[in-house]
């Protein structure tokens, strides 16, 4: 694959997930549930707002871009790692864990399971970029 065209890839991904994490768990769990548990949904709007500022910068080519949008697909994956394996635990041993994640919820641990394995590839391909431009020189 060209190098152009992975460039324009990552910063889509990036722009589309972050706006994706903030509108979707928006959208999953409401406004009021910042006054409820902020703390499950701030991450999401971190992670969110971390992807859209790399995207950005990406799309700039600001000096620190690569640095800023590896750290945001590793936050992305940190942020994913907990719930998807928890998840999955849950189901391989047959218990809930949490009431919010019954263990049969099949549908969500793939969808964890893929925000989680689409983070590790956005990080593996902007690290590749990374790698290839220190040995081109730009």
């Amino acid at each position: 694959m060209k190098k152009d065209k992975l460039t324009k890839g990552i910063f889509h991904a990036a722009y589309l997930m972050g706006a994706l994490l903030i509108v979707v768990e928006t959208f999953r769990r409401g406004f009021a549930y910042w006054g409820v548990y902020a703390t499950t949904i701030i991450e999401d709007y971190i992670a969110g707002a971390f992807l859209i500022i790399a995207a950005v910068l990406w799309i700039k080519k600001s000096p620190r871009s690569r640095m800023i949008m590896a750290a945001a697909w590793a936050y992305m994956i940190a942020m994913m790692t907990a719930p998807f394996f928890g998840h999955f635990e849950a189901y391989l041993r047959g218990a809930t864990i949490l009431a919010d994640a019954p263990y049969d919820a099949v549908g969500a641990i793939v969808i964890k399971g893929l925000l989680w394995l689409a983070a590790v590839i956005g990080l593996g391909l902007t690290l590749f970029i990374a790698d290839g431009n220190k040995k081109t020189g730009e």
